[in-house]
């Protein structure tokens, strides 16, 4: 049984031919955060599943560039979609017209028709406009290639989105957990919707492919929020990114460099959490231990965890400190 509705399929299949484009930044060889955060085999899968696409490319470059997508367009031209066929079959149904008025909808300032000045307007590349003016010309032939191609390019995506769902069914759940919380809302959507909005759009799906992506789309008939696996770890991570600027990385540093306080960190992440234990590993006074202790929680080292109330060292950010160091001295992490 899969672990996401079919909704989930087929939006998350319509985004990902974005990744035709998108896959070189992943390979430039620079970490990012979505390297730290991204499990290795997760990654090799969805690259995998775009070098499988990529021999479509020819016909998809028609309607996916760097700049659009097409193929997500034609899905809010039709009514209530639950299952892939019945997406094939409104893109079957779009005229020459509606397709123009589809491009005027999106892409001209006053939505009355797609021009080569509304045309002219976009920040796009030369050769996204150009495959644009040719798609307009020749939309019925280029449409026929497209729906030849979609049926097996599903069932590709199909096999790969159930490989995902097999090997990370906790992630994928924990994705699903994460994306209905008053958390979520504050960590990921709060600067582009208001509260009331958040609550009240239905779909709310996670994309499986397309795992680093924020998808928020408002207008009818498809109102829907989605979160890919891991977008909720990179906002997480990003928020530790903050928090280490405001705890600089020199001091995290200092601290790691006292010998006392090394020690007690190092014992602590062993599960030594008893000041009278600690007081006496380091011959120094309980008072001084809660001294030590109260230090290292004001700047984040230590926390008390939520379930046991003991103390944990903060891995997250000790690990940022050091990848910030080896950054700054740009020594490979792998």
């Amino acid at each position: 049984m899969s672990l996401v509705s079919e909704k989930s399929y087929i939006v998350d299949f319509l985004q990902s031919f974005s990744l035709l484009y998108e896959i070189k930044e992943w390979d430039n060889g620079q970490e990012t955060v979505l390297d730290r955060i991204m499990d290795k085999n997760y990654q090799d899968l969805v690259r995998q599943y775009v070098h499988e696409i990529s021999r479509h490319k020819p016909i998809l470059s028609q309607f996916v560039t760097k700049d659009y997508n097409i193929l997500w367009l034609f899905l809010s031209v039709q009514a209530e979609i639950r299952h892939f066929t019945d997406y094939l079959e409104g893109v079957q149904q779009v005229s020459q017209e509606q397709f123009l008025q589809l491009l005027a909808r999106e892409f001209s300032e006053e939505g009355k028709g797609f021009t080569l000045v509304d045309l002219d307007r976009q920040a796009w590349s030369a050769s996204s406009k150009w495959n644009l003016v040719l798609l307009q010309e020749e939309f019925q032939a280029k449409r026929g290639a497209l729906l030849s191609i979609l049926p097996k390019l599903y069932q590709l995506y199909g096999e790969y989105a159930r490989m995902l769902e097999t090997q990370f069914e906790k992630k994928i759940q924990t994705a699903q957990l994460h994306l209905t919380t008053e958390k979520s809302y504050q960590l990921i959507f709060k600067d582009y919707l208001d509260e009331k909005t958040f609550q009240t759009v239905q779909d709310q799906l996670v994309l499986l492919i397309s795992s680093h992506k924020v998808l928020i789309h408002l207008k009818q008939p498809h109102p829907l929020l989605g979160i890919g696996v891991h977008v909720y770890d990179y906002f997480e991570e990003q928020q530790r990114q903050a928090l280490l600027d405001e705890v600089s990385m020199q001091n995290i540093l200092k601290v790691l460099a006292d010998q006392t306080r090394y020690g007690i960190i190092k014992v602590i992440g062993k599960g030594m959490t008893s000041n009278k234990e600690i007081a006496k590993a380091f011959s120094i006074s309980p008072s001084g231990v809660t001294y030590q202790l109260n230090f290292l929680v004001d700047n984040h080292i230590i926390q008390k965890d939520d379930e046991t109330k003991q103390f944990v060292v903060n891995h997250d950010l000790i690990r940022s400190a050091l990848l910030a160091v080896l950054n700054d001295l740009d020594i490979p992490t792998r």
